[in-house]
């Protein structure tokens, strides 16, 4: 199973990083970290800390920055196709000369294509594994970000949405309960 859990999804991203030719993240020369973006306006401060912690310890460029998924139940078709929706998002991310917007514009093409990339290679592996999920063409969404305050960096954002069966999510787990709850 590709994603089903926040520990997949981690190291599916993880490996997209460490593979894909132009970032190739390593322990030594580190291209991917994760946050915890939330609404919250003092939980996310604390949210952000491995990435923030990260640009002080050499970030290395283009970099996969991802944030954690959030998810829902769907159970559109019919009650016994219950289904776990993730919706997840990630950046792409490259440091940029502060208003040099020529040099904005290259980043946008370069941090497009190369989070494209990722995002036609987990569809691929969906349209192969139907059993497994799918993935939700329409759902998917790119956003240019850019002089983010943190440190004159410039990218894509983006945002996807992964469904997946009853079978793999939501199932009656009856061992995790006291026996007595089913009498």
């Amino acid at each position: 199973m590709l994603i089903n859990s926040h520990t997949t999804y981690t190291n599916f991203f993880r490996t997209m990083a460490t593979h894909h030719k132009l970032i190739h993240h390593t322990p030594e020369e580190v291209h991917f970290v994760r946050m915890n973006l939330s609404a919250h306006p003092i939980l996310a401060s604390e949210d952000i800390k491995e990435f923030i912690k990260s640009l002080k310890n050499k970030l290395n460029f283009p970099a996969l920055l991802l944030n954690a998924y959030q998810a829902k139940a769907d159970a559109n078709d019919s009650q016994d196709a219950k289904r776990k929706v993730i919706q997840g998002e990630f950046f792409i991310l490259e440091r940029m000369q502060k208003e040099n917007w020529d040099q904005q514009d290259e980043i946008f093409d370069r941090t497009e294509a190369i989070g494209t990339d990722i995002v036609s290679f987990l569809a691929a592996y969906y349209d192969d594994a139907p059993q497994e999920g799918w993935f939700e063409w329409n759902d998917t969404m790119m956003e240019k970000i850019s002089n983010l305050g943190v440190d004159s960096l410039a990218g894509t954002k983006f945002y996807f949405t992964i469904s997946i069966p009853n079978e793999v999510a939501f199932q009656l787990n009856t061992d995790a309960f006291d026996p007595e709850l089913f009498d």
